[in-house]
């Protein structure tokens, strides 16, 4: 349905880009096509974007695929489109993680804590920048914050594996799966 809905939007508004960026998000997350997805993303890019929802599954797609160039013209594209959303000043601390600028991810954190926001997902960022830096201990210290316990028993699994901590790791990876199942570890990769 959602290829049909795309397609429709497209036919009745060739010069629409979002259609063109529903149809990417449709090739990509459906059929599992990075080519097909890439052809209607790249349209979608030349005509503009007007969505920060639609700019969204873009940028997730280029910093899936390691394509940081794209995935920063994304976001300050939403940045311009929305300067305050919190979803989009998160995508903007995933990309720099991902980039290895956690410093600068961890200012954005930083920020947003200082201005009284205590949402979890603060946490979880600061605990994958800190472990990107070895902070093991202070990674440590934002992932024990996390609400979400999922969240906080695969991040922390994580923590112990990078920092060579075997049998925290074993024990840690075991108590995931007993409450998640085996599925928890490959959703954890």
């Amino acid at each position: 349905r959602g290829f049909e809905d795309a397609q429709k939007c497209i036919d009745l508004a060739p010069d629409f880009a979002d259609g063109y960026a529903v149809k990417g998000y449709a090739w990509l997350f459906y059929k599992l096509n990075v080519s097909g997805a890439d052809k209607y993303y790249q349209r979608a890019r030349e005509l503009g974007w007007g969505d920060v929802k639609a700019l969204m599954g873009y940028q997730g797609y280029c910093s899936g695929w390691w394509k940081f160039k794209e995935a920063e013209e994304a976001i300050q594209r939403m940045l311009a489109l929305d300067p305050l959303s919190f979803p989009v000043q998160m995508r903007l601390v995933e990309l720099r993680i991902n980039q290895g600028r956690n410093d600068e991810a961890l200012e954005i954190i930083e920020r947003h804590w200082a201005e009284g926001n205590k949402y979890s997902q603060l946490n979880y960022w600061a605990a994958y920048a800190h472990l990107s830096k070895k902070e093991f201990s202070l990674a440590r210290a934002n992932a024990v914050k996390l609400s979400d316990d999922f969240d906080k028993a695969s991040t922390l699994v994580d923590i112990y594996r990078a920092e060579g901590n075997r049998q925290e790791f074993e024990k840690s990876s075991l108590e995931l799966i007993k409450q998640y199942g085996e599925e928890a570890i490959f959703l954890n990769c």
